[in-house]
């Protein structure tokens, strides 16, 4: 299991990724302050294999490019080729929910996959169902809209 991993400045090439990973940042942007000791802008990251990974609250940040990546499947994951736009999607939808409660909830998440895209992924991969139980049910309604924008978009 890899857990709490926040891989600001490493590169991954070609690797095999399998059981649990928890808790993980994997960026492909190196941190301004440390670009002058490690001599380089990005991180390389290409050719990873996490198809038989289980990713738990796991984020691509920083520019990471998901197509050079096998991802896992399944019901529990969702990956968006143009995020910005399912994301404007959903969050135009959701601003007209009279459930303040959950469109609060929902908007919070949003806001923070919107911070991975300002920050230069374009791409992202989401496990939204491990999210802790408290916003389960928002999750879940976030996962319908993003599903409804994708098929928006690609329709």
């Amino acid at each position: 299991m890899i857990q709490d991993f926040f891989g600001v400045t490493v590169e991954f090439i070609d690797c095999a990724f399998s059981g649990r990973i928890e808790k993980a940042v994997f960026q492909g942007s190196v941190p301004e302050e440390d670009r002058p000791q490690f001599g380089r802008a990005t991180n390389e990251f290409r050719g990873n294999d996490f198809g038989d990974a289980e990713l738990v609250d796991v984020a691509f940040r920083g520019g990471i490019d998901l197509t050079e990546q096998k991802l896992p499947e399944g019901a529990g994951y969702l990956y968006l080729s143009d995020a910005a736009d399912a994301l404007g999607r959903a969050r135009r939808s959701v601003v007209g929910w009279r459930d303040l409660d959950l469109r609060r909830k929902v908007l919070a998440i949003l806001k923070g996959l919107e911070f991975d895209v300002d920050g230069g992924q374009s791409q992202l991969f989401l496990s939204l169902n491990s999210l802790p139980r408290s916003q389960r049910e928002a999750a879940e309604l976030l996962d319908q809209e993003l599903r409804q924008a994708i098929q928006v978009s690609t329709g």
